[in-house]
């Protein structure tokens, strides 16, 4: 499933919480790699990018969440703290709304 809008990501971002997903469908557009969370191809026939995780698939996810544990406090707070900036920069309801509004004008 190639998920359109990740609603998900941005709650669990907006509460802080780095997000470690596979990079399908609207997640590389939602999570900032190594600053929000963690992006990993699904397999190494279906690259999407070059992410911070060089595994691909299960072993990526696993060595993402691995990468979450290893930080230092210091690290780890700061990137929860850039989880929240991003949902308050990119996704807040104002942001949606003077989105819709500037295509609805295009019309």
């Amino acid at each position: 499933w190639e998920e359109p809008f990740g609603l998900v990501m941005i709650e669990a971002m907006s509460a802080g919480t780095p997000v470690v997903a596979y990079a399908r469908g609207s997640a590389p557009e939602i999570i900032k790699d190594g600053e929000t969370g963690f992006l990993v191809n699904p397999s190494d026939m279906d690259k999407r990018g070059e992410w911070v995780i060089k595994e691909s698939g299960v072993d990526g996810l696993v060595k993402a969440v691995e990468r979450l544990y290893a930080m230092g406090s210091d690290e780890y707070r700061a990137m929860r703290r850039q989880c929240r900036a991003r949902v308050l920069d990119c996704f807040t309801l104002r942001k949606a709304v003077d989105a819709y509004e500037k295509v609805y004008a295009t019309f």
